[in-house]
C-alpha cells in the first residue's frame, strides 16, 4: 500500500514542481495498490459487510484504471481512478462507525487526501480555468437552481 501511495506523491509532487514523472509511475501505483486491494478481496466472506465489499470493489476499479493511465498515457483517466478511491475511502469511513477514534481519525485522513487527489488532478486538467456555462452540467445547474440566463447577465453586468 505505501508503495503505491508513494507513486502517486511522486507524480502529485513532480506535477506541482514541474518534473516530469514517467506516467508508468501510475501503471506502478495501480499495480501496489491493486495488490492490497486483492488481498482485501480475498478476505471478504458472506459475513464481510456489504459497504466494504462495495469500498472493496470500487478501489480494485481505481487500481485497474491507475494501471490503464500508466499504459496508454490518458492522463485524464487518473481522475476516474481519484474518483475510485474518494469513494472506497469514504465508504470505509462510514463502516468504521464503531471502531476506535484513532481509527475513524487515520481513515478521516485517507478520505482527506482522497479528496485533495480529486482536486489536485482537476486543476491539472484545466478544470478550474473552464467556463461555469462549457462546464459538464452547468445548463442543470443553473435549471436546478432557477437561473435560467441569470448567470450570464450577472457576469455581464459584472
Amino acid at each position: 500500500y505505501l508503495a503505491g501511495v508513494t507513486c502517486l506523491f511522486a507524480l502529485f509532487a513532480g506535477g506541482c514542481i514541474g518534473v516530469k514523472v514517467p506516467i508508468t509511475v501510475a501503471a506502478l501505483a495501480g499495480l501496489s495498490l491493486g495488490v492490497t486491494f486483492a488481498d482485501l478481496a480475498a478476505g471478504c466472506t458472506r459475513q464481510t459487510r456489504l459497504v466494504l465489499r462495495i469500498a472493496i470493489a470500487t478501489g480494485c476499479c481505481g487500481c485497474a484504471t491507475l494501471v490503464v493511465v500508466g499504459a496508454t498515457g490518458r492522463g485524464a483517466l487518473a481522475q476516474v481512478a481519484s474518483v475510485c478511491f474518494l469513494v472506497a475511502n469514504s465508504l470505509v469511513l462510514v463502516a468504521m462507525h464503531a471502531a476506535p477514534i484513532q481509527s475513524r481519525q487515520g481513515q478521516a485522513l485517507k478520505v482527506i487526501g482522497s479528496a485533495c487527489l480529486f482536486s489536485g488532478n482537476a486543476i491539472g486538467l484545466g478544470w478550474h480555468e473552464a467556463p461555469p456555462a462549457g462546464m459538464i452540467g452547468g445548463s442543470m445547474a443553473e435549471a436546478l437552481h432557477g437561473l435560467g440566463g441569470l448567470s450570464q447577465v450577472v457576469l455581464v453586468g459584472g
